[in-house]
């Protein structure tokens, strides 16, 4: 609600906005999103024309050896080893995230290799409440997942199969503009 972002093309501010999060990220560039402390910095020092260079690390302790194609964040995680995690993982979150009801979309895989897909509507009486973290954890322990992870969810609920939105998003807009997506296709056999 307190956001600002910061939208960066070829390594120069050129504008800063408020926003909750929804502008687009430009062709060769990005956007920063800030809230809370950060805010006041982003007002400070990134007005239009200030250079800005973007860099990541991923910075894992104790430090793991692995490569990966493609990451995928979220939380909390649901379920470990065929147990729901969701009490002791979302004390990391709100208590408003975590115990009420809103619209959720996770990711899980069963024991024979299988991926699960799930999307929660919710915010909709009439249609759907949504679910707390602990019942879209025993959802996905009910759909045989031994692993499991919350993604994005509240209005950025939203799946599209073949093109088509096949859920009720929450925003009364309709379907929520964002910036990233977890996609799967079909894969023709060789």
């Amino acid at each position: 609600r307190d956001g600002i972002e910061a939208i960066v093309k070829r390594s120069r501010v050129t504008s800063v906005r408020d926003s909750a999060g929804s502008l687009v990220i430009p062709k060769e560039g990005d956007v920063l999103s800030a809230s809370g402390t950060a805010r006041a910095w982003v007002r400070k020092h990134l007005r239009p024309g200030a250079r800005v260079e973007v860099r990541a690390e991923l910075i894992v302790d104790p430090p793991l050896s692995f490569s990966a194609d493609f990451i995928i964040g979220g939380g909390p995680q649901l379920v470990a080893a065929g147990k729901a995690l969701s009490a002791s993982e979302s004390e990391q979150f709100s208590e408003d995230f975590s115990r009420n009801r809103h619209p959720r979309t996770a990711v899980g895989i069963r024991n024979d290799g299988h991926l699960v897909l799930v999307t929660v509507d919710g915010r909709q009486p009439k249609i759907s409440v949504g679910m707390t973290i602990d019942e879209l954890a025993a959802l996905m322990l009910e759909l045989g997942c031994v692993e499991a992870l919350n993604l994005d969810g509240g209005g950025s609920t939203t799946m599209v199969i073949k093109g088509k939105v096949v859920n009720s998003p929450s925003d009364q807009t309709g379907e929520r503009p964002v910036s990233d997506a977890l996609l799967v296709f079909l894969r023709k056999k060789r």
